[in-house]
Order: structure tokens, then C-alpha cells, then sequence
């Protein structure tokens, strides 16, 4: 259920997002969950924020100067 803006916005593919939507891809289209493109590409961001701080963390914690 997904387009191809949706899989590109997801993926975080800046590039092909910009393509589509100079041709024509609508940012407002849903997927069949109901996700606009917006939507997919907002979560897709937080995953990956979260994702960097937790190995930024856990490269902290395995830094010798790391005290516990």
C-alpha cells in the first residue's frame, strides 16, 4: 500500500523524494494504513534520531574514560 514517495520518504532517499514530486507525486497521498507521505517520513526521522542516541550511548559506555 505504499508509494513510491512513501518508500523513498521512508528510506530518507532526499533525492528520488524531490524527483517524484517534480513529476507530479502527490505528498498528500495516503497508504492504505492511512500514513500520508509526511507522516511516514516524520517517523522514519524519530526512528533514526533514536536509533543514533542509543549508539551514541552505548559508544559512551564502552569509552575507557567512562566512569560508572
Amino acid at each position: 500500500g505504499n508509494t513510491a514517495l512513501h518508500v523513498a520518504a521512508r528510506g530518507g532517499h532526499l533525492a528520488v523524494v524531490a524527483v517524484l514530486m517534480e513529476g507530479g507525486a502527490d505528498p498528500c497521498a495516503q497508504n492504505k494504513e492511512g500514513e500520508t507521505v509526511e507522516r511516514v517520513a516524520t517517523m522514519a526521522v524519530r526512528e533514526f534520531l533514536h536509533r543514533s542516541r542509543i549508539s551514541s550511548l552505548e559508544a559512551v559506555s564502552r569509552s575507557p574514560d567512562y566512569d560508572t
